[in-house]
């Protein structure tokens, strides 16, 4: 039920995904720009060396894409391990660059989720630019401490990532791809689902820093743990495959308009477990609809 409602909440209020789309796109073309700079020593150095040991050309990978994509993948594996030093430096402006990402990206998180708390407890649309403004203060820090402690997770979980992508490459070759990516959403679902009542803590009480937010969110978390994690990895999982679906037919169009657009569903998200918990009655649409979540599910 909170997955169903929370898409109801993101349909009637699609017009917070068009405001944050412009911002988005800019804070996504500056990110990108430096991370192909980061990563264009890596990968020069990769296509040369591999160029030199095992020439693959066009016609050789359309013929046998499989087999070329096999291929590039035990090198690339077999480099990573090869070049430790050059894979670490890396590592850290990788980090530096998903801090700052994750700051600019985290902007709109607060004032999102106030605009919703209010639609879905009052029916009230407080307007995006007032719930900016009121709450610049306490998002400022919550971006910069979020940002920080989530960077950091980030870093760790794709440094891990990387070394089990080597040695489940080495096992069982381009099978390694998907294993990878299900391992790394899950353990995205749990970095999320660990953090997920802080928004609606702080939407919750004016007299709650962020701290104290984050301290009593703790407890819906854990005691709901298990549906916390079972929604935001369904969610994860919606939303990477309309994402991984659609970036070659669509240019990369659709990934970059389902950037602001999970914004609005993983607050919205995160406010319908907090009412689940608390059971509180909350509207799911926009002011007409009242759901009084009486059952734990």
């Amino acid at each position: 039920m909170p997955i169903y409602h929370s898409f109801s909440i993101l349909f009637c209020n699609f017009k917070l995904v068009a405001k944050l789309l412009l911002f988005i796109f800019v804070i996504f073309l500056v990110a990108a720009s430096i991370l192909i700079g980061i990563l264009n020593p890596v990968l020069d150095n990769f296509f040369e060396e591999l160029q030199q040991e095992i020439p693959i050309d066009g016609d050789y990978f359309f013929k046998h894409p499989i087999l070329s994509l096999q291929i590039i993948l035990d090198y690339f594996a077999n480099f990573l391990e090869n070049n430790p030093a050059l894979v670490a430096t890396r590592l850290v402006y990788i980090w530096l660059l998903v801090t700052g990402f994750k700051f600019f990206v985290s902007l709109p998180l607060l004032p999102v989720t106030k605009i919703l708390h209010s639609k879905m407890t009052t029916g009230f649309d407080m307007g995006f630019l007032n719930a900016t403004i009121s709450t610049v203060k306490e998002n400022l820090l919550f971006c910069l401490v979020s940002a920080i402690v989530v960077g950091i997770a980030d870093l760790l979980i794709f440094a891990a990532m990387t070394y089990v992508f080597i040695g489940l490459a080495k096992l069982i070759g381009i099978l390694s791809l998907p294993v990878s990516f299900l391992i790394t959403l899950v353990i995205y679902s749990l970095r999320i689902t660990l953090l997920c009542q802080w928004l609606p803590e702080m939407c919750a009480s004016s007299s709650k820093n962020i701290f104290k937010a984050l301290k009593h969110s703790f407890k819906p978390v854990f005691r709901n743990f298990r549906k916390n994690f079972i929604c935001v990895f369904v969610i994860l999982v919606t939303v990477s495959s309309v994402v991984l679906s659609t970036v070659l037919p669509t240019f990369g169009l659709v990934p970059i308009l389902m950037i602001p657009t999970y914004i609005v569903l993983y607050c919205s998200l995160c406010l319908t477990l907090s009412c689940s918990f608390y059971h509180q009655k909350y509207f799911i649409d926009n002011g007409v609809t009242i759901y009084n979540p009486v059952k734990k599910y």
